[in-house]
C-alpha cells in the first residue's frame, strides 16, 4: 500500500497507540535500480496483513513473510535482496537493497486476579518491571491505593477472563481469597492459553487442580503449563517476600529460563 510519508508516521502513531504488536520495515541501503528508497517503511501485522511499502514486487511479499518470523524470534534483522542478475526471469528491476525488520511490542500485559496483600505487592513489582498490570478482585474496598499506572477492574474472578480478551502473549497470575475461586478462576483462563499462567499455592493443591483441571476436560498439555506454586522458593513468608519470590520466576520465564518452585 503506497502511502504518503505523513500518512504513513500518523499511522505508526496510532498503531504503536494501540496493544497489537507489529514489524517496522525499512529500507536502509539501496544500490542501482531497486524498487525500495532508502528511508521507506512497511508495518506488518500478526495477521500477515501490511501498511505503507518497501517496494512491492515478489521482493515485499519475501520480507512480509519474514517479518512474521520475527514474532517469534524476537530479535531484529537486516536482511539483503540482490535483483541484479537475470531481470526478465526475475520479473522485477535490478539493484540490490537492504531492508531491517524490528519487532515493535507494546507493553506486556499482566492481569492478576486477587488484590489482597500477595496480589497487591505483586502488582507493584510487576508494573515496575515494565508490565501493563490489570488487578482484578469483586471487592471495591481491595480495589483502592494502587499506584496510577496499575488498572483496577471489579469483577468476579471467573467472568473477567472473557471481560478482558486475554491473548496467548499475555501474563496472568491467580491469586484469590478462596480455594474455590482460585479453581474457577484458572479454568475460566486456561482456554485463552495464556503465556504465563501461575497459582499461588501448595504441592498438595497443584496436584488437587491439576486432577480436577483433567476431569473437567482440558488438554494434559495445558494443564503441564500452569505453574504451581507460581514463584521461585526462596524461603520467604511475608506477602512481599512471596511477591519477590513470584516476580523473580517471571524475570526467569520471560529471559527463557523455565524455573519451578522448589523448596529442596
Amino acid at each position: 500500500m503506497l502511502l504518503l510519508q505523513s500518512d504513513f508516521y500518523s499511522i505508526l502513531k496510532e498503531t504503536i497507540g494501540t496493544d497489537e504488536p507489529f514489524v517496522l520495515c525499512t529500507v536502509i541501503e539501496t544500490e542501482g535500480s531497486s524498487p525500495g528508497k532508502p528511508g521507506q517503511k512497511m508495518i506488518v501485522f500478526k495477521d500477515g496483513s501490511a501498511k505503507g511499502t518497501v517496494g512491492g514486487g515478489p521482493n515485499e511479499l519475501m520480507v512480509i513473510k519474514m517479518a512474521l518470523e520475527q514474532f517469534d524470534k524476537q530479535k531484529p534483522v537486516t536482511i539483503d535482496f540482490d535483483m541484479s542478475g537475470d531481470k526478465e526471469e526475475l520479473g522485477i528491476c535490478g539493484g540490490k537493497c537492504k531492508i531491517f525488520l524490528e519487532l515493535i511490542s507494546p507493553a506486556l500485559r499482566f492481569f492478576v486476579f486477587g488484590a489482597g496483600h500477595v496480589g497487591k505487592n505483586f502488582a507493584e513489582f510487576a508494573s515496575l518491571y515494565g508490565f501493563n498490570v490489570t488487578v482484578i478482585d469483586n471487592r471495591d474496598e481491595f480495589l483502592k491505593d494502587f499506584s496510577p499506572k496499575i488498572n483496577t477492574l471489579h469483577s468476579e474472578f471467573e467472568d473477567a477472563a472473557s471481560k478482558l480478551d486475554i491473548r496467548q502473549e499475555d501474563y496472568a497470575l491467580v491469586v484469590t481469597p478462596e480455594h474455590s475461586k482460585d479453581y474457577e478462576t484458572v479454568a475460566s483462563l486456561m482456554p485463552f492459553k495464556p503465556k504465563y499462567l501461575g497459582l499461588v499455592g501448595s504441592a498438595r493443591k497443584k496436584a488437587s487442580f491439576e486432577s480436577k483441571l483433567q476431569e473437567d476436560g482440558f488438554a494434559q498439555d495445558d494443564i503441564a503449563k500452569l505453574h504451581v506454586p507460581a514463584g521461585i522458593y526462596l524461603g520467604g513468608k511475608t506477602p512481599a517476600d512471596i511477591a519477590i519470590e513470584i516476580m523473580a520466576q517471571i524475570v526467569a520465564f520471560k529471559n527463557g529460563k523455565l524455573i519451578s518452585y522448589n523448596k529442596n
